[in-house]
């Protein structure tokens, strides 16, 4: 019975991390994603228009926000250079290989956010 507590607290633990580092660039990548497809359909009428657009601003919202956290992260008294040097390390280690395993414009996600 004890082992159960030490793992729900384990878990509680791992999901408040995740919370804190992901799920502000999550909610902004989504936001971003609907307004992008949203615009470029009213903009093009066109719904494969509206996915690659939603597709790049919710990259650009997911990311914005995942190097503005790391940036203040790395502030440790770092001059800015060595500073983003060390941010674009630490992001790349963490997002590399997931990225480069999928095609550019479905690097974050495929599903359309297109009005219907």
């Amino acid at each position: 019975m004890a082992t159960t507590g030490v793992r729900g607290r384990h878990w509680l633990r791992k999901a408040r991390e995740w919370c804190s580092r992901y799920l502000p660039a999550e909610a902004l990548g989504t936001v971003c994603s609907v307004i992008g497809a949203y615009a470029a359909f009213q903009v093009w009428d066109s719904r494969a228009a509206a996915a690659l657009a939603g597709t790049i601003a919710e990259n650009a919202g997911f990311y914005g926000v995942m190097v503005a956290l790391e940036w203040r992260r790395q502030a440790g008294g770092r001059r800015p250079a060595p500073r983003a040097a060390r941010t674009a390390g630490m992001l790349s280690a963490e997002f590399g290989p997931a990225e480069r395993s999928t095609p550019w414009p479905f690097a974050r996600s495929c599903s359309s956010s297109a009005p219907s």
